[in-house]
């Protein structure tokens, strides 16, 4: 799902979600606002669209760790600049699809800051990553976790995972 086909979906469901709570909130007072829908198969529908945005939000992991989500990252002295100083121990690869010359924020299963940076993509959303060889890694594949900024917005967007395949 793209970025704002998803955000919209979110919203959406969380207005639904809003909407059913009300409804149950007021029906302790006898007050039911969805009978203010006469037609019977929009009913039917409101409803399953109301269920169906509770159990998005029960099957979505955002829900249950926020922290994955989109946030603010404020960067200290961005160095965008990889730094191969690790001779043979220093493997590279490239990020696709991402937004056109955004930040991007990067790090492997083994957290420690000669396995993560910070890096920007180009004109076309490619980004190259620079990253100490984890001891562990034995094919040409890693596991790169990371979050772009935002186009328009303050917000980094939330953590995803990629297999990346080195060039080294």
């Amino acid at each position: 799902m793209n970025g704002e086909l998803a955000k919209y979906t979110v919203l959406t469901s969380k207005f639904l979600l809003a909407l059913g709570a009300a409804n149950y909130i007021l029906a302790l007072f006898n007050i039911n606002v969805l009978s203010l829908i006469t037609n019977e198969y929009i009913l039917r529908a409101v409803m399953l669209m109301i269920g169906l945005s509770g159990l998005y939000h029960l099957f979505s992991k955002q829900y249950y760790l926020p922290h994955l989500g989109p946030t603010e990252i404020h960067l200290v002295g961005k160095n965008f600049n990889l730094d191969s100083a690790g001779g043979d121990n220093f493997i590279t690869g490239e990020l696709t699809n991402l937004p056109p010359n955004s930040v991007v924020v990067y790090w492997t299963h083994e957290i420690s800051f000669s396995t993560s940076g910070v890096t920007m993509s180009n004109d076309i959303g490619k980004a190259t990553i620079g990253s100490r060889r984890p001891p562990d890694l034995k094919s040409k594949k890693l596991r790169v976790y990371y979050r772009y900024k935002l186009p328009s917005s303050n917000l980094f967007s939330q953590i995803h995972s990629k297999q990346v395949k080195t060039k080294n």
